[in-house]
């Protein structure tokens, strides 16, 4: 297992090839993500589900910011058509798991305790 200095070189070497290569060049990366995620009941919780999450996050950031252009809107359709059908999912999961589980929902804004 990584430790969190490669694990963040790694996320931001992603980022920054990514800046570059997504969509045009690099068209399956949100799908790649999408299939890191464990939507298993025993694994929903797993740290790599978190990670996935946070690299689309950061990747998916700029959308807030940008200056509108067709690219931006280009890549904004690419990365909700890719990621669409996993997040559904893995949210019915999640949802199921919260409910089994018992878990408050206040408890859940960051269940790891990471930074940033």
């Amino acid at each position: 297992m990584a430790n969190k200095v490669q694990e963040g070189l790694l996320r931001e070497s992603i980022l920054a090839i990514a800046k570059y290569e997504f969509p045009f060049r690099w068209e399956n990366l949100t799908t790649a993500l999408m299939g890191c995620l464990d939507t298993n009941i025993n694994q929903i919780m797993d740290i790599r589900n978190y990670r996935a999450f946070k690299l689309l996050s950061k990747l998916t950031a700029k959308y807030e910011y940008s200056t509108r252009s067709d690219d931006l809107y280009r890549e904004i359709i690419l990365a909700a058509d890719t990621t669409a059908d996993y997040l559904l999912h893995f949210a019915t999961v999640e949802i199921f798991y919260l409910i089994y589980n018992n878990v408050l929902i206040e408890s859940c804004s960051d269940p790891y305790n990471l930074p940033p």
